[in-house]
């Protein structure tokens, strides 16, 4: 017998208890995994589904909701007790991870706020809107629910202010239409609410509505009306020139215009009518004319202009013979653009028999070389007035003043 023959037997016995030993172990340590691998599969998916439902789900919606309630309640504890850091730090947390939390904490804080308000504590609910939209200052739904609770204190200056900003961070037209209106309402509220009192305050804020929308002609009625009120009858007739053109509050306009530039000089004229004849053709009339004593001037007819033009050169002549003076400046609007120009008032200006004093003329032109400028309706609504283009005359008769 060979060597390796003795020992070949025990070498295999030892090899086998060595194999065999950590086998058995695995085996029974993973007794279970192995049945479940073996068992028909309609059994492994229903444990399955057994333990995910309920070692998971479950225990999960219940802490979500356990702790949304616990955040809201925490927000709505912070707002009652004033601690408004507090309540923003929770709300700004959760927005900033645009989780549904936020959308949840923004209905309690409108709820919140309607509360106070229905409750009669507006005072509390205008301070916690104040706070959230100096953070929040594009939130147009936090802004409607401030100027509703500014509207009932009557406080109608601080609602205007508040539909001015939420309008301007409104993209719909819809939107739009609809701050539009809450702001002209709040407008002429605040404007009746002012009337006989010291309207100077609201000359800053109807300046800044009629720039941001120029074709309602309301905020310059107001306009004129407060710089009247402060014996500013510059600007006063400046917004009623414009006035004269709208449909609704020309009449108006021109009722006013008519006290302040009272016509015509001549005691006996209020009956009196004249002929004025015109040259030109095609609707395009030419019309002689005086400004001051003695300045001939040939100016266009110009129904759409609101204000008569002079050219430089003759406004400067008329400023050193001391018959005229300049008073400011005006933005002008033509075909090509927006131009900013001096703004003159003449002593007296003569067209026909009738004498207009203390007119209002722009600089501006000439229109041609034998056209000086432009007689705007500033002139010809002191007027009832009438174009034969046939005959190529002007009829003039002063309207009659109350």
């Amino acid at each position: 017998m060979h060597l390796a023959d003795r020992f070949q037997a025990p070498i295999l016995c030892i090899l086998s208890i060595m194999i065999g030993l950590p086998l058995g172990w695995w085996l029974r340590d993973n007794q279970n995994k192995f049945e479940l691998l073996v068992a028909p599969n309609n059994k492994a998916e229903s444990l399955s589904d057994h333990t995910i439902a309920t070692s998971t789900t479950e225990p999960s919606l219940v802490n979500i909701k356990t702790t949304h309630q616990k955040i809201r309640s925490e927000f709505i504890q912070a707002l009652d007790s004033k601690q408004l850091d507090d309540a923003l730090i929770i709300f700004q947390h959760h927005e900033k991870f645009h989780s549904d939390m936020a959308a949840e904490l923004h209905h309690e804080l409108i709820n919140k706020v309607r509360h106070y308000h229905n409750n009669n504590n507006s005072e509390q609910a205008i301070s916690i809107l104040e706070f959230f939209t100096q953070h929040h200052y594009q939130d147009n739904e936090l802004l409607s629910e401030l100027a509703t609770c500014y509207i009932a204190e009557s406080q109608f200056s601080k609602a205007l202010e508040v539909y001015t900003n939420a309008r301007s961070y409104s993209y719909a037209k819809e939107e739009i239409r609809w701050f539009d209106e809450k702001i002209h309402q709040m407008a002429r509220s605040l404007f009746e609410e002012s009337k006989g009192l010291d309207l100077e305050g609201l000359i800053p804020i109807f300046l800044r509505l009629s720039y941001l929308e120029p074709d309602y002609s309301f905020y310059r009625l107001a306009l004129a009306e407060s710089y009247l009120m402060l014996n500013d009858i510059e600007s006063a007739i400046r917004e009623l020139l414009i006035l004269q053109m709208d449909d609704e509050l020309n009449e108006q306009a021109s009722q006013l215009l008519a006290r302040l530039l009272p016509l015509p000089i001549n005691e006996d004229s209020e009956n009196k009518k004249t002929i004025v004849p015109l040259s030109g053709s095609g609707g395009h009339f030419v019309v002689d004319t005086m400004a001051g004593n003695q300045h001939n001037v040939r100016l266009l007819i110009d129904t759409g202009a609101s204000l008569t033009t002079l050219p430089h050169r003759i406004l400067a002549e008329l400023q050193q013979k001391k018959q005229a003076r300049k008073i400011g400046y005006i933005d002008m609007t033509t075909a090509t653009g927006i131009h900013r120009t001096p703004l003159y008032r003449l002593d007296q200006f003569q067209i026909g028999d009738f004498l207009v004093s203390n007119l209002e003329a722009a600089e501006f032109g000439p229109v041609d070389q034998n056209i000086d400028g432009l007689l705007g309706m500033n002139i010809l609504n002191h007027f009832n007035f009438f174009i034969d283009q046939n005959l190529h005359q002007l009829s003039l008769m002063p309207r009659q003043m109350e």
